[in-house]
Order: C-alpha cells, then structure tokens, then sequence
C-alpha cells in the first residue's frame, strides 16, 4: 500500500529549513506592516489599497505556515508541496498584475513587486529542490 502525502514526512535539510523560517518571519513582517500601514504603503507605492490589505491578510497565514515547518525541521510531503504551490502562484500573479494592466506602480512599487517576486520565487526553487532530492524515509529503509 502506498503511503499518503500526508503520511510522507520529510526531515528539511538545512538550507529548506533556514528559507522556511526566513520566509516564514519576511512574510508575517510584511502582513503585519500591510495591515498596519496599508494606506500609507499605497499613496508611496500607487498600488491599490486594497490590493496591499488583500496581499497583507494572505501573507500572514502563509508566514505562519512556513515558520512553523522550518522551527520543527520536518513537515509532511503535502505541506512541503502546498508552500512551493503558494510561492509558484505567488509569482504568477505578481507578473500578471502590471502585464495585465491592473496596476501600474511607481518606481518605489516596482522595488516592492521585484521583492515580491525574488522571494518567492527562490523559495520555489528552494522547495521544489527539497521535494526532489531529499530521500523520503521509507525509501532508504527499502534500499538497505
């Protein structure tokens, strides 16, 4: 019988686990600086308000997430592939906002979608790289 994705528990190697907990603590500062100083965040960046309180509320629970998977050091196959699927769309929609036309941000704006689009997307990469190449443990039981 094959075992769940939920059952799969990877072991992070150091550098997942250290992304994680950096992503986890850059996302929750940013939700909370959004949710408090949303307004503000708009006039410097001419970024729709409610596009920096709907990216702020997003960020915060995601950051809670990634947080808590790189304190424990280990986190089941899902959760692991449910973060790099959020961190992929994330970057989707950061490049679709300006080449759809949605928003159009000054040069400060742009700083702030370059970094939401870096983080992201090597956290991706980071993850993706995890899923890949750590051994699941029922495999190297197997291999023995």
């Amino acid at each position: 019988m094959t075992p769940s994705l939920d059952s799969q528990v990877l072991a992070l190697d150091p550098l997942a686990r250290t992304a994680l907990l950096v992503d986890g603590a850059l996302a929750i500062a940013l939700g909370l600086c959004g949710l408090f100083t949303g307004r503000l965040q708009a006039e410097w960046t001419e970024l729709p308000a409610a596009l920096v309180l709907v990216a702020s509320t997003a960020l915060l629970p995601y950051g809670a997430r990634a947080w808590e998977a790189g304190r424990a050091g280990r986190a089941s196959r899902a959760r692991t592939s449910g973060l790099c699927l959020l961190n992929a769309c994330w970057v989707v929609v950061v490049i679709a906002l300006p080449i759809g036309g949605w928003i159009d941000p000054n040069a400060v704006g742009w700083m702030l979608l370059a970094a939401h689009l870096a983080v992201p997307l090597v956290m991706t990469l980071v993850l993706w790289r995890s899923l890949r190449f750590i051994e699941r443990p029922s495999a190297a039981g197997r291999e023995r």
